[in-house]
């Protein structure tokens, strides 16, 4: 499947991670 212009409301890279609405202490840790 495209990875690119598939979701155009949100992109690949929370995919990876987890919900970028809602991000959890880690993403303090580890700035995206």
């Amino acid at each position: 499947p495209p990875a690119r212009g598939s979701t155009p409301s949100r992109p690949a890279a929370p995919a990876a991670g987890g919900p970028e609405e809602e991000p959890p202490i880690d993403d303090d840790d580890v700035p995206f």
